[in-house]
Formats: C-alpha cells, structure tokens, sequence
C-alpha cells in the first residue's frame, strides 16, 4: 500500500477489504481516493485539483442536475495525525468564501466539504448547527468507510481514469 501512486481498482479493493489502509497511503494519493471515492458514490463532474496552484480546493465535485438543482462542494482533504481544529476551518471558510466571490454569480461552489481520515476537534466558536448554517459539511473516517462500502466500481474500472485536473 505504501508504494502505490495511482488509484486502482486493486488499491480500491484493498481499501475496501481493510480500511486501515488509509492510514498507509500517501496525502496526495489520498486526495485521489476520496476523489474516486465521491465519484462511485454519485457525485457527478469530479475534479481532482489538489496541484493546480490556482485553486484553493483539493476537490470540486457536483451532483444532481439542471440548473437549480446541481449542488456543487469546495473540497479540502486532510489526512492528518491530529484531529482538525476550529483554525483549520476557517482557513478553509475563507478559502471557499474566496472561491465563490471570483467565480461570480452562478458558477461558484454552493457548499464546502472538509473530509478528515482523523476527524474534528469539538469547535468552541462555532455549534454543529452554525457549521451547517455556513454550508460546510465535516466527513470524517465513518463517512470514508461508508463510501468505501457504497462504491460501485464503474464499467471501465475507475470512475477517475487519470485523477488529473478532468474536464
């Protein structure tokens, strides 16, 4: 597991069988699991942009349809020893506030994810309630491990064949 680089199905299968081996892999390889990982559970037009220096998301990833129904997330990935704490996340509000104020009206991310393999800390300044409020949605190891039970592989093998800035 320490040597692979690249999402395969065999890596996705190995995750699945024993998800303790997230804790093995490296951050950016990482980063393209939960990628391929949010693409075989539905989300749709996933972005793997974790080395474009121009972004402030490791993620962007939509699903649903049409025009007002597509529900767009700003995806930042931590795989960290330490839980995330109350500092990380507003680093990461500002970061995805940024994000949706240059896209302009219409085209930025409605929502913002923060997946952590070693969760959150409990945020004094805000109440699980006020980060729902602010559109954040905190996925942790629990949420990992169901969307490693919930992936269906697609017909090709990977969802994300190269796990490069996809268009």
């Amino acid at each position: 597991i320490e040597s692979c680089r690249e999402v395969t199905p065999e890596l996705v299968d190995r995750l699945k069988k024993d998800s303790g081996n997230l804790d093995r892999i490296e951050p950016l390889l990482f980063e393209k699991v939960v990628a391929e990982l949010m693409a075989g559970n539905g989300f749709e037009k996933v972005k793997h942009v974790g080395q474009v220096k121009h972004t402030s998301a490791d993620i962007f990833a939509s699903y649903g349809g049409g025009e007002f129904n597509e529900m767009r997330f700003f995806v930042e990935v931590k795989k960290e020893k330490g839980r995330i704490c109350v500092n990380v996340f507003d680093q990461i509000i500002g970061a995805w506030t940024s994000e949706r104020l240059l896209s302009g009206p219409g085209a930025g991310c409605i929502g913002a994810m923060i997946v952590s393999l070693s969760g959150f800390t409990k945020f004094q300044k805000y109440t699980p309630e006020d980060v729902h409020k602010l559109g954040v949605r905190l996925k942790d190891r629990d949420d990992l491990v169901r969307w490693l039970d919930g992936y269906v592989e697609h017909t090709n093998g990977l969802w994300l064949p190269n796990h490069s800035l996809l268009q």
